[in-house]
């Protein structure tokens, strides 16, 4: 895309201003991509109910 998002530096790769810029965006590209997954994986359920664990004592 012609933009620089990371820079190299001695503690390892950082930001930059761009890479900042399009954090929020990029994660719920993310998230979106991995609700399709869910969705055509047959994983999207909403369960409703009682839960009831038994233990011994």
């Amino acid at each position: 895309m012609g933009h620089t998002l990371f820079q190299r530096t001695t503690d390892g790769l950082v930001l930059t201003d761009e890479g900042h810029g399009i954090v929020a965006t990029s994660e719920q590209m993310e998230e979106g991509a991995l609700a399709i997954e869910r969705r055509l994986a047959g994983q999207e359920q909403d369960f409703e109910g009682n839960l009831r664990i038994s233990s011994t004592d």
